[in-house]
């Protein structure tokens, strides 16, 4: 492996390692490891860097290297810093003499790499500094130094590659894969000897992907922009069992004297994108649920809007009249006319106060609050039976509370449900049934910790496939019914046909604390 090559691996790693995986190494390293700043100040440094420094860690965060730097390296490490901030690294092949706390000259070998964030900007320098016995040696001895220092370089830059969580894979200008680790082989399913000396369309590029892997291999070779090269691109691989797969891969080109190859450090981002898609579920589940709220909003304020309008606001005007009326006879008939006048007119204000009362009553029940939802269901039956003449027993057998707001939603439901059988249903007889699982044990139908709701009529029953063309032409008590349930995550039912009358039936968890409650029957 040459040396830019196992440099390359190095820098690769870094960039691509996570914050908590380096903090470890800034704490614990043995030798000089540190994060600086752009422009050369240390941002953090490992506990022994005091030993190669000798001064304090904290003296050493805010300090620059170049302060250290002896005036005759000064010109190297000058040059270092400009192919820093032009390649992105510093190869090994430097050394110099930085100053001990002692006052002494310690010759030390950096290595340093640029980091970068998801957009390609820099962000950040890391590295290594070690000790070493003095400048490169010339000669025979120096090249045998070179040498051992390369095949160390190498044998770490092969643990890096065989130990790093990403998949690493190198092809030659061939498209032949010559390295393969064994990340790679737990993310496709294929051995480093069975992949040795293959392509990457025979094995891990979808099919459909082959001519444009080839024709860019030919663009770069030939000279031509790089689309991939330089850049963290998600594409698609393939596992061996025919599984496509989303990954994340940085690819570098490597050119040496004896030949060039292409590099990838290759992860799997499938987690990343399924908690992506889940958000994006969330976000549209959310401004769904929103637009429901405001449309369910919306259609009860049009309604008291029309309740107010058809109602009270015309009868008031009238009894307005009246007054008038009754002001004018005193004026011109005497106060017995007028008297009349404005006795009737009193008594169709009454009658409106009570009316009034009763809207309030609709909007919010005092019987909820009063008495409980068993109560209130039984309140609003023995009303609407009084008012059309439909017989109507309600049944409640729950074992525990229930919470304030599904209490409302269920009460919602059945008033709606009542509603619609006087308009429509020309019944007879209806019926209300609340319970849960405790007084059903063994419903496949009621799991643990959810009510029914149920309020069925002997009318005359609709087309149900009818019901959009029902809320096209103004009519929104199904729909509201519906909205008003699956905003509380229950679960709204209904079957009908001509003839056989309605039943409606509601899942609701009970969002409320359990305790014993004697099963409630009441009957109309």
């Amino acid at each position: 492996m040459e040396p830019d090559l196992v440099t390359s691996a190095q820098q690769r790693l870094a960039e691509g390692a996570e914050e908590e995986q380096f903090r470890p190494v800034v704490t614990y390293s043995p030798g000089m490891v540190f994060r600086r700043s752009l422009g050369g100040r240390f941002l953090d440094v490992s506990a022994a860097s005091s030993a190669l420094d000798g001064r304090p860690c904290e003296e050493i965060v805010g300090s620059s290297l170049a302060d250290w730097v002896h005036p005759a390296d000064a010109e190297a490490f000058d040059a270092a810093e400009r192919q820093l901030a032009d390649s992105g690294r510093v190869t090994v092949r430097l050394r110099l003499r930085l100053l001990h706390g002692d006052g002494r000259w310690v010759w030390t070998e950096p290595t340093c790499w640029v980091v970068r964030n998801e957009r390609g900007d820099p962000v950040e320098v890391r590295g290594f500094i070690q000790e070493v016995d003095g400048p490169f040696p010339q000669g025979a001895e120096g090249a045998r130094s070179r040498e051992e220092t390369l095949r160390a370089l190498q044998g770490q830059a092969r643990s890096i590659i065989d130990t790093a969580r990403d998949a690493f894979v190198s092809i030659n200008q061939q498209g032949e894969v010559i390295d393969w680790n064994q990340s790679a082989e737990n993310l496709f399913g294929w051995t480093r000897q069975e992949m040795l000396g293959r392509t990457l369309t025979e094995t891990i590029i979808p099919e459909r992907y082959h001519d444009s892997h080839v024709a860019g291999l030919q663009r770069v070779l030939a000279g031509g922009e790089p689309h991939v090269i330089g850049n963290q691109v998600e594409v698609t691989a393939l596992h061996r069992n025919g599984r496509e797969l989303p990954v994340e891969l940085g690819v570098w080109r490597q050119d040496s004297a004896a030949a060039g190859c292409f590099n990838a450090f290759i992860r799997d981002v499938t987690e990343r994108k399924q908690a992506e898609q889940a958000r994006m579920a969330v976000e549209t589940e959310r401004r769904h649920l929103l637009a429901q709220t405001i449309r369910s909003r919306e259609q009860e304020r049009t309604w008291l809007a029309a309740e107010l309008h058809d109602g009270p606001i015309q009868r008031l005007t009238a009894i307005g009249y009246g007054f008038e009326e009754a002001c004018l006879a005193l004026e011109n008939e005497g106060v017995e006319a007028s008297r009349a006048l404005f006795t009737q007119a009193r008594r169709r204000l009454a009658e409106e106060i009570r009316g009034l009362r009763t809207l309030m009553a609709v909007l919010r029940p005092p019987a909820l609050d009063e008495q409980g939802l068993a109560g209130a269901l039984q309140d609003l039956a023995d009303a609407f039976s009084r008012q059309h003449g439909v017989h109507c027993p309600v049944t409640v057998c729950l074992s525990q509370s229930l919470d304030p707001d599904i209490e409302t939603v269920l009460y919602r439901v059945v008033q709606e449900a009542l509603t619609n059988v006087a308009r429509h249903a020309r019944a007879t007889n209806a019926a209300v049934s609340l319970t849960d699982s405790a007084y059903r044990a063994g419903s496949a139908e009621l799991p643990d910790g959810t009510v029914v709701l149920t309020v069925t009529d002997d009318g005359v029953g609709f087309d149900a496939t009818r019901v959009p063309e029902f809320v096209g032409g103004g009519h929104f008590g199904m729909a509201s019914m519906r909205e008003r349930v699956e905003l509380a995550s229950g679960t709204y039912n209904f079957s009908s046909s001509p003839g056989t009358g309605t039943r409606i039936k509601v899942f609701m968890p009970a969002g409320g604390d359990r305790q014993a409650m004697h099963g409630k029957e009441g009957q109309t």
